[in-house]
Order: C-alpha cells, then sequence, then structure tokens
C-alpha cells in the first residue's frame, strides 16, 4: 500500500470525525514534515474568524506569551523583510488582533484576546516507512501538539508496539479492505508546552481548511 493512498485516508477518516486535516503538513519555522496534521476546531472561535479575518499567522509565534515584544525582534525571529512586517503589524491592528505602542524609543506591539480556535492537534504519521526518523520528527515537535498516532494496514510486532505506546503515540491499524480505522493503542493527551508553535499549526491548518469550504480567500 502507498504512502499516499495511507495519508489520504487517514486524513478523509479524521475529517468525517470533525477535525481540519491536512497531509504532507511542514511545521512553520522548520523543516519537519508530518505526514497529517488534524485541528479540531472551536466551532464558535471559527465562526468569529470568518467575521473578523485570521490572525496574521507569519507574526503569531513570537507574540504568544511574550507581552510587549518590538518590531525589530519580530522581524529577527521571523526573517520577513521589515517593510512587510510593518505592513502586517499595521494590518493587524487595524483588525484588533494586536496593540500597538510607538511611544518608546522603538516600535513594539503585542497580541491582544488571543486564543488558538482548536480543541485540539492531532499529528499522525505512516509507520510503514522510516519509522525512527519519524519518532525523532515527533520528539522534535514535543510540546506543540495534543495528541499522536501511528497508522499502519497490518499488524505491528510487540517490540515495534511496546515502543510508540512508551512515547505515549496511539496506534492504529488501518484495514483497508472495509475502509475501518481500528484504534489499538489509544494515545495519550499531553500538555501543549509550546502555545506558539501549537498555535501557528492550527492557524495554518483551518486557514487553508476554511479557504477550501468558502472558496475564497480570506
Amino acid at each position: 500500500m502507498s504512502g499516499n493512498v495511507l495519508r489520504a485516508a487517514c486524513a478523509a477518516f479524521l475529517s468525517g470525525r470533525g477535525y481540519a486535516a491536512r497531509t504532507d503538513f511542514i511545521v512553520p519555522g522548520t523543516d519537519i514534515r508530518v505526514d497529517v496534521a488534524a485541528v479540531l476546531p472551536r466551532m464558535r472561535d471559527l465562526k468569529m474568524r470568518l467575521k473578523r479575518g485570521f490572525v496574521p499567522t507569519g507574526i503569531l509565534h513570537p507574540l504568544i506569551g511574550a507581552g510587549w515584544v518590538t518590531v525589530t525582534e519580530i522581524v529577527r525571529r521571523t526573517g520577513y523583510p521589515a517593510g512587510h512586517v510593518a505592513a502586517v503589524l499595521e494590518e493587524a491592528a487595524g483588525e484588533r488582533w494586536i496593540d500597538l505602542d510607538f511611544q518608546e524609543p522603538e516600535p513594539r506591539c503585542r497580541i491582544r484576546d488571543y486564543r488558538p480556535p482548536a480543541k485540539e492537534c492531532l499529528l499522525a504519521f505512516d509507520g510503514t516507512e522510516r519509522l525512527a526518523e519519524k519518532l525523532e520528527r515527533l520528539e522534535a515537535l514535543a510540546g506543540c501538539y495534543s495528541r499522536a498516532q501511528f497508522v499502519f494496514p497490518y499488524d505491528l510486532d510487540e517490540k515495534t508496539t511496546e515502543t510508540l505506546a512508551g512515547l505515549g503515540a496511539g496506534i492504529v491499524r488501518y484495514h483497508r479492505e472495509h475502509g475501518v480505522f481500528q484504534e489499538l493503542v489509544p494515545a495519550e493527551s499531553l500538555e501543549i508546552d509550546d502555545p506558539g508553535r501549537f498555535a501557528l499549526i492550527v492557524e495554518y491548518v483551518l486557514y487553508e481548511h476554511i479557504w477550501i469550504r468558502t472558496g475564497e480567500v480570506l
């Protein structure tokens, strides 16, 4: 079974359970690829996005939980040109996503009344290829996802099962002939220790999801 088919089936299954799913997702600010990133939205917050517009995702990470941040620091951490950052910040202030302060020697900003519009971020991996590498990717993303699971179209040996379960990852068996995903080992629910990156994943996945649903750029 090809990895593309397994990833697509997994995304479709999660979509049917109310998640917004994205296959072959590159985590913003990294080169880490996740086979399927799935976000369970808070519908009230999602509806607000349709009216208010999406938060400027590119500058989100440096601002969450950071209080006032200088524009210079945002430019340094995002790598975006100063002119682009200034334009995005001005638009974000107009949409009431941030406060801007020009009273200090250097302009600075802070995020306003923000919470990620999602209850959960689930990362899923095709376990049939480069399993050790994917375990390393998952370790590198610690603190920014709620649950993780590995999907296999066959039964696992005891050693692999113990390894994955020991990391808190779930194990799912995909029965292709019946289109059934069978949860063999439930994934542990984890604390979000990196709220900035969690928010980035959530915002990117939901933005694309809404764009497809509405057929227009928000």
